[in-house]
């Protein structure tokens, strides 16, 4: 009982503990320490929750105490009255005695005396003049108003004391009830300070994170553009070597006797025109956007694979994507899980040419579809933008950019 009035009179209090003292510079401090001063700062707070608990019930006793002096007073002021009321008759007994015995012939001065009445008087006059008018029972009378009137004063005394006990008591709880209150007060504004630089710290790490994994994807990146310009190096080292070789052979061919050309036979020397994946026919696009950025694909055909490329001479699958709907006027990120989720999803059953598919669970390879069964995409690092057939069983999602 006593814990739950204690939390409930710091309450309002407590709920500003993690709102978002100013300190120095965040960057210079860790996350592990803003951490560790958020549990010490918990730790005081549960200390002062125990202090409520401990002045919660000192005032529960106090209280008792209070209820226990008030009665003491109440007990008191009561017998005060009963005290005041004795004394009144009994001075009016001794007003009543003394007239009788001065009807009786008792001394006059004992007259004056009661005239000026008997607050006044000291007790030694009250003594003097009283035996000499007043007869034994009168003595009993003045001895009685005496034991009254000490007895009130010793009640007035005690009295007194009981409330300055209780001024005593009421000031204690007001002094160690605002000082909790103060305490309470500094606890919450340095946890609110340590919840901003918390936050401020975590912010900062992310951004630390964030840029040393863009680091390693540039670095990534290089490698894999070094790797790319030895293969194309060692490429055209062979195709210069074939050239040669070829050459070689026309000269030779050259001073060689001309064999006769055989009646009926072309001359012609053109190539046959090779099946490429440009010949593939074109399918209709659900819009002209769509078609722009079909042909605009097409078009990379050929080019090499770079991982974080966008163009213009090389590409990633994403980076392809990209540039090919950038013509037909609808931006995009260079990502594929920012693609995916940046247009509307189409069903793997309804594709047409110019959607977007996505393969595997964590999207980590794209391509433009081309209808009959047909995609364009940029594969891998060795290899270059081309034309392959869509196994639908690895298609994840689909989204229809315009």
């Amino acid at each position: 009982m006593h814990r739950q009035l204690a939390r409930t009179c710091i309450a309002a209090v407590v709920a500003l503990a993690f709102v978002p003292l100013t300190g120095g510079r965040v960057e210079a401090q860790s996350v592990d320490t803003k951490q560790a001063e958020i549990r010490r700062l918990a730790e005081q707070q549960e200390a002062q929750i125990r202090e409520a608990e401990r002045l919660n019930q000192l005032l529960v006793r106090q209280k008792d105490e209070l209820i226990v002096i008030d009665r003491d007073l109440l007990r008191i002021n009561t017998q005060l009255v009963a005290q005041n009321a004795s004394i009144s008759k009994l001075g009016t007994d001794l007003s009543q005695s003394v007239i009788r015995a001065y009807v009786n012939g008792a001394g006059r001065e004992s007259v004056g005396l009661l005239a000026g009445g008997l607050d006044g008087a000291s007790d030694e006059v009250v003594r003097s003049a009283y035996l000499s008018v007043v007869n034994g029972n009168t003595t009993d009378l003045i001895n009685a108003f005496r034991s009254n009137a000490a007895d009130t004063q010793t009640l007035l005394r005690a009295a007194a004391s009981q409330q300055q006990r209780r001024q005593r008591t009421v000031g204690d709880i007001e002094d160690q009830a605002a000082a909790l209150l103060v305490a309470q007060k500094r606890l919450a504004a340095d946890q609110a300070r340590v919840a901003v630089e918390l936050r401020e710290a975590v912010t900062a790490e992310a951004a630390r994170v964030a840029l040393e994994q863009e680091r390693k994807r540039l670095d990534e990146a290089r490698r894999q553009a070094d790797a790319l310009r030895q293969q194309t190096a060692a490429r055209q080292a062979e195709e210069a070597a074939r050239r040669a070789t070829e050459a070689r052979r026309r000269t030779a061919a050259t001073t060689a006797p001309a064999a006769p050309t055989p009646r009926g036979t072309p001359t012609s020397t053109a190539r046959p025109r090779s099946t490429t994946p440009v010949d593939i026919p074109d399918y209709p696009a659900p819009s002209g956007a769509a078609a722009i950025a079909i042909a605009e694909a097409k078009r990379q055909l050929g080019k090499p694979y770079v991982f974080g490329a966008d163009g213009p001479d090389t590409f990633d699958c994403s980076g392809l994507t990209q540039w090919a709907w950038a013509k037909a006027g609808v931006s995009m990120a260079h990502y594929t899980g920012s693609q995916a989720a940046a247009f509307p999803r189409v069903p793997l059953n309804a594709l047409a040419p110019g959607d977007l598919v996505f393969f595997n669970i964590n999207l980590g390879h794209m391509g433009m579809y081309l209808g009959g069964g047909r995609y364009i995409h940029a594969p891998q690092t060795g290899d270059v933008v081309k034309i392959s057939s869509l196994d639908p069983g690895r298609v994840v999602v689909a989204v229809r950019p315009g």
